[in-house]
């Protein structure tokens, strides 16, 4: 009698680990993804007003805290599609090659919207940069403050000279506070149009929401 038996089915229902896997690479990739367009978030505002992200003390670890909200609802959101991805298929025949696209494919329609996203935030971040060009403070922005989402900001400032020193601008002058970086403190000059450097130890700044 011929053997008719045929080899099994190379395919396999699509594992909890699969996804965790390929999920874990695809959420890293978004990860990246989301530091390089939040990093040109930080670079439009600042660049506006003539300086960059670093001059007033942003740096890699400092973007990622100050939204650390925005990048906790993207990996939130990325996960729980590739969790609901494996649930709705976890009954079915997939391969180890269809599971890596769907998860990649839940990611990559994650990244359109989260772009869509960045974009809005991207027109908020250049009119509060216009906006304190012409002397109007700006507050970071946050879901019901508590989730930092996009931390911009410039205050309205006074210089108070500090022993004998004299301000390097007039005291009528109209300024915006940026930030500080090593012995510097950075502010706009909405008189001028000009950005101002000062030695911290030369004046006392004081600021006003």
């Amino acid at each position: 009698m011929v053997d008719d038996q045929r080899p099994a089915s190379q395919s396999t229902a699509p594992g909890f680990t699969t996804f965790l896997e390929f999920g874990g690479v695809a959420l890293t990739l978004l990860g990246l993804f989301s530091y390089s367009t939040l990093a040109q978030l930080y670079e439009s505002f600042y660049r506006t007003l003539g300086v960059s992200p670093a001059d007033v003390g942003i740096g890699y670890a400092v973007v990622l805290a100050r939204s650390f909200g925005l990048l906790a609802i993207a990996a939130g959101a990325g996960i729980g599609i590739v969790v609901a991805a494996w649930w709705q298929f976890r009954g079915s025949e997939l391969s180890e090659k269809a599971a890596q696209h769907l998860a990649f494919g839940c990611i990559g329609l994650l990244m359109v919207v989260y772009t869509a996203a960045v974009a809005a935030l991207g027109d908020w971040s250049h009119d509060r940069a216009e906006g304190v060009r012409q002397g109007k403070p700006t507050q970071p922005f946050s879901m019901r403050g508590i989730l930092p989402l996009l931390d911009i900001h410039a205050e309205k400032a006074v210089l108070k000279p500090v022993g004998e020193s004299s301000l390097p601008v007039p005291s009528t002058d109209k300024l915006m506070y940026l930030g500080a970086s090593g012995d510097l403190h950075v502010l706009y000059n909405v008189t001028t149009q000009r950005t101002l450097r000062i030695p911290v130890s030369g004046v006392l700044v004081i600021t006003e929401r």
